[in-house]
């Protein structure tokens, strides 16, 4: 999976075609591989360059630092690897997210991804962390606004609150305790989260 969301990566935002497009692909490809290779602190807009066959001018034409090229490396997987399913069930969509996004944390691409962003955070080096995440996030609306339509949910509900309670479940369960997510801890994630929906 962690190859299938470097291979992808490149769709994150609308973009000139031809050779500007295939080296933005060829940028993010790059960044990915040396991130789940490396780790952030081991990342060079050199070696990236050199890498991804461009100028190293190329990258500083279009990124101010190394932050905000990863930030926009991640956004692209993210969206590769994790989608937001339409099964006609919020409860449902929920427990398919959760899956994902397990999966995606259970890889060395998808644990990078998360070292990089705590460590992005903690070095306080501006690049857009945080409106990219809410970007990332506005693309499981359409699923909520279903589940409005459907009755499931208050069209009062705080969404981001919502899907944070479960997804920050799934990376306790892999980044703080390190155990194997399976079946039954997604099911105990998903009931107790649809509970609280009932309380909303």
């Amino acid at each position: 999976m962690a190859d299938d969301a470097i291979n992808a990566a490149g769709r994150r935002r609308a973009r000139p075609g031809g050779r500007t497009e295939r080296h933005t692909d060829a940028i993010y490809r790059a960044t990915l591989l040396q991130l789940a290779e490396r780790g952030y602190a081991g990342l060079a807009f050199n070696d990236i360059a050199a890498a991804a066959g461009v100028a190293r001018s190329t990258l500083y034409r279009r990124w101010s630092g190394r932050a905000e090229l990863v930030l926009d490396a991640i956004g692209v997987s993210l969206s590769e690897a994790i989608v937001a399913p339409d099964t006609g069930s919020l409860v449902e969509d929920m427990r398919q997210t959760l899956r994902q996004i397990g999966a995606y944390i259970s890889t060395p691409l998808g644990a990078a991804v998360v070292a990089a962003s705590l460590e992005i955070g903690a070095t306080g080096v501006p690049g857009g962390r945080l409106e990219r995440w809410r970007e990332r996030l506005s693309a499981f609306d359409a699923m909520f606004d279903r589940a409005t339509a459907r009755g499931e949910i208050a069209s009062d509900l705080d969404r981001t609150a919502s899907f944070a309670l479960a997804a920050g479940a799934i990376h306790f369960r892999l980044i703080f305790t390190g155990e194997a997510l399976d079946e039954a801890w997604v099911g105990r994630v998903v009931a107790t989260w649809e509970r609280s929906l009932a309380r909303s």
